[in-house]
């Protein structure tokens, strides 16, 4: 499946056999030449074809802009490599989606954006809370909130600033904003966590933001940020590899 909305971007994905796209995307196959899908999701995904992507004009994506960019069908050995290698990404993906999308909730939408992963993916961050140990962001001891005036709406945007006694989140709302106060117990920078969580959370209004779930103590929010933190990471590695031998077995085929 490919997105009919290119935006200079054609992202492509293996869908399940038989699948009718839905509105705004396009289904490709082999057709009788017998060329295989996980071939196609991993030649067009592949650095040097997205870099011929780019040439495609944003907006809506035609048939004919597809066939217009030329991709080449390789010798089998290469074709069954790609093949082979962008079966092991959409299993990457999957987890990367399913699985820790529920832990990064822009994780999914950077993907799209950006196919290399090459920026931050930890923006936004929704740990699980634990049984025991948790409480809201309004009831814990090293979290104060201040109300300025009167709040309400959604979350519009965040503002960090470092004074003379300690560090300050101010989250912006549609009218009007919450000061955090967060305490400095040498547990990290729990400010930058709190804007992770928040920023996870999304369009939240101003209860919602009150009982945020967060560990009491503040060591725990550190830990679970390193041990999240460590799994996305080793996952997203995992991903840039493989598309990296993908991108390495492209440009090895282009060059003969």
């Amino acid at each position: 499946m490919t997105t009919r909305w290119g935006d200079r971007k054609l992202v492509t994905g293996l869908a399940p056999a038989h699948a009718l796209p839905l509105s705004g995307l396009h289904a490709m196959s082999g057709g009788p030449t017998g060329t295989k899908a996980a071939y196609l999701v991993g030649l067009i995904n592949s650095t040097p074809v997205q870099e011929l992507a780019e040439a495609l004009a944003p907006g809506s994506l035609s048939q004919q802009d597809i066939e217009h960019l030329g991709l080449p069908q390789f010798p089998r050995p290469a074709a069954e490599e790609i093949a082979a290698g962008a079966r092991r990404l959409a299993a990457v993906v999957r987890r990367m989606v399913v699985h820790q999308g529920q832990v990064w909730p822009l994780l999914p939408d950077a993907l799209r954006l950006d196919l290399a992963l090459s920026g931050d993916v930890t923006a936004g961050w929704a740990p699980t809370p634990a049984r025991r140990g948790w409480g809201t962001l309004e009831s814990v001891a090293w979290a104060v909130l201040t109300e300025t005036g009167r709040v309400s709406g959604v979350l519009e945007d965040t503002q960090t600033d470092d004074g003379l006694f300690g560090s300050h989140l101010t989250v912006l709302f549609t009218r009007g904003q919450v000061v955090i106060d967060c305490a400095d117990t040498g547990d990290g920078d729990l400010r930058d966590l709190v804007d992770r969580l928040i920023r996870g959370a999304g369009r939240i209004g101003p209860a919602e933001l009150r009982a945020l779930a967060v560990p009491v103590g503040p060591g725990a929010l550190t830990a679970a940020w390193d041990r999240d933190a460590a799994a996305v990471g080793a996952l997203v590695r995992e991903y840039q590899d493989l598309r990296s031998e993908i991108d390495g077995i492209v440009d090895a085929a282009l060059i003969v």
